[in-house]
């Protein structure tokens, strides 16, 4: 005897999207990354390895502003108003 096998879409294969309303969706957060990148003059990545590169420089001058502050350096000084976030 012979089965047949019917695949589901493949939307259906996937896991459930996540529900849990205390955190926000990946939507949600590439739409908060996209406008954090245009408040602070920077260009969207293209691809993967541009966002690597985005991201490095991003942490790298995150942790010399907080050296700085640890410091007692012009981080430290800084009001915050001046973050346009």
């Amino acid at each position: 005897m012979m089965t047949t096998t019917t695949l589901a879409p493949r939307d259906a294969q996937r896991e459930p999207a996540q529900t849990d309303p205390r955190k926000p969706s990946a939507r949600q957060v590439y739409c908060a990354a996209h406008l954090m990148c245009e408040l602070l003059g920077l260009t969207w990545p293209q691809n993967r390895a541009d966002a690597s590169a985005l991201i490095a420089r991003l942490r790298d001058q995150g942790a010399a502003m907080a050296e700085l502050e640890r410091a007692g350096g012009p981080a430290a000084d800084q009001d915050t108003a001046d973050i346009p976030f």
